[in-house]
């Protein structure tokens, strides 16, 4: 157990020091405590290790183990800072010192038999799949950096969906945070938070301005905001405990979630309890119009999304004119990840647009 513990501990230094580095935790819950890809190596160099008695041999297997993880931590390192936006520069260092460090740590751990780390590698894969898919943890357990380095190019690996191109997008706000609600809620009156399904940023900024200008009124502020929980049972997670966080017991707090239904009934629903409201409420749901998936082909998805789309906001928008006390904040919970690729790379990545009401 000992040597186990080790193991973990020397995988979870590579993995989290970058955070540690950057301090900002926001970007953690989606990353996860291990690499996945050097947790087995270093499960399966401490049962090599022991059987290797040549001192050549054995620093023949530390250079290549070395090299391996640095190889996957720089990886790892240049998707957290494509994420954050930043550069390299310094932080550059870290793939190169950590694993050392591991390598330490694991200098004396014993022989790992070849049943446990299979073992040790199912239960990990079998742990992360049920920490990501429940709402009970809600964070993932292990992190796969190749796969994050493939999530970042389309299937031409020419653009690259994750940085804006600021200079097009500069008439709006950019908010780069993990959650929004938080600077936007406001605690002196009922609150309704509205997460537009699949409600993302396409490329085309043409077709951007014309859905924002929907929203072209004084009396809201719209902007862009970097979602890190781009999966759709985490973007409602988030949000929805957002409101125990923030609102405490002087709210009636209402949480509708996903409602199967056309969004103009749903809304029609969201009238009566700010009818009925005793005191303040806050109300949360996510809208189901633009759920995917829809038939047919690119252009018959991307006509059938924006009809949908700007039918749903049109419905949003009359309901925040009806109720000018009420604080409304509406944002895409994430950009159609679940639509067909030639679809989802007309979209940024990770990004989508948000519109508050002014006070």
């Amino acid at each position: 157990m000992r040597n186990i513990i080790f193991t973990v501990i020397a995988s979870a230094l590579v993995s989290i020091a970058p955070f540690l580095a950057l301090f900002d935790p926001n970007c953690f819950p989606t990353h996860g405590i291990l690499i996945f890809g050097i947790f087995i190596v270093f499960l399966l160099y401490a049962n090599i290790k022991a059987k290797i008695v040549s001192r050549k041999k054995s620093w023949i297997l530390v250079f290549a183990v070395y090299s391996l993880t640095v190889a996957v931590s720089w990886i790892d390192l240049q998707g957290i800072l494509k994420l954050m936006d930043k550069t390299t520069g310094f932080y550059g260092i870290i793939p190169f010192v950590t694993p050392a460090i591991a390598l330490l740590i694991l200098k004396d751990v014993k022989a790992i038999p070849l049943r446990h780390v299979n073992l040790l590698a199912f239960s990990a894969v079998f742990i992360h799949l049920v920490s990501f898919y429940t709402s009970i943890i809600s964070y993932p357990i292990l992190s796969f950096p190749i796969l994050n380095q493939i999530h970042f190019q389309d299937s031409t690996g020419n653009i690259n969906r994750t940085v804006l191109k600021k200079d097009e997008l500069k008439k709006w706000q950019i908010y780069d945070a993990t959650n929004i609600e938080s600077s936007f809620i406001d605690t002196t009156r009922s609150n309704v938070i509205i997460l537009v399904e699949s409600w993302g940023i396409p490329l085309d900024i043409n077709e951007f301005t014309e859905t924002m200008d929907l929203f072209s009124d004084a009396n809201f502020r719209k902007g862009i905001h970097k979602r890190e929980f781009s999966s759709t049972r985490k973007a409602e997670i988030k949000d929805f405990d957002l409101l125990e966080r923030e609102l405490t017991n002087q709210y009636t707090i209402i949480q509708l979630g996903q409602k199967k239904t056309d969004d103009s009934v749903t809304l029609k629903s969201v009238e009566a309890m700010l009818d009925t409201c005793n005191g303040k409420c806050a109300i949360t749901l996510t809208t189901n119009d633009t759920k995917f998936p829809f038939n047919g082909t690119s252009e018959e998805i991307l006509h059938t999304y924006k009809a949908k789309l700007t039918g749903t906001l049109s419905h949003i928008k009359k309901l925040t004119l009806k109720y000018p006390n009420v604080n409304f904040i509406i944002h895409g919970d994430h950009e159609p990840i679940l639509s067909p690729i030639e679809f989802q790379e007309k979209f940024y990545k990770r990004w989508v647009p948000f519109v508050v009401t002014k006070p």
